[in-house]
């Protein structure tokens, strides 16, 4: 009877830390989701910020050039 008491604590205990266990690797894993999230909108915005940068470039060059064709005619 002691034996099977004995066991049955030992399983209850593994249990309960097994459970321990996933709690704190499933808020590991929402944190590290989390952190996924924000660094794929910084690099989001970082890739916005340079599509408006190029096309402003772009804009500007495509002036210039006109401008230079109108002067020279």
């Amino acid at each position: 009877m002691k034996q099977g008491i004995a066991q049955r604590k030992t399983v209850e205990a593994a249990v309960k830390k097994s459970g321990q266990q996933y709690k704190a690797l499933l808020e590991e894993s929402l944190a590290l989701q989390e952190q996924l999230r924000h660094l794929t909108h910084q690099i989001l915005s970082a890739q916005e910020a340079e599509r408006k940068q190029i096309s402003r470039e772009l804009r500007y060059e495509i002036a210039q050039t006109l401008l230079a064709s109108t002067s020279g005619c």
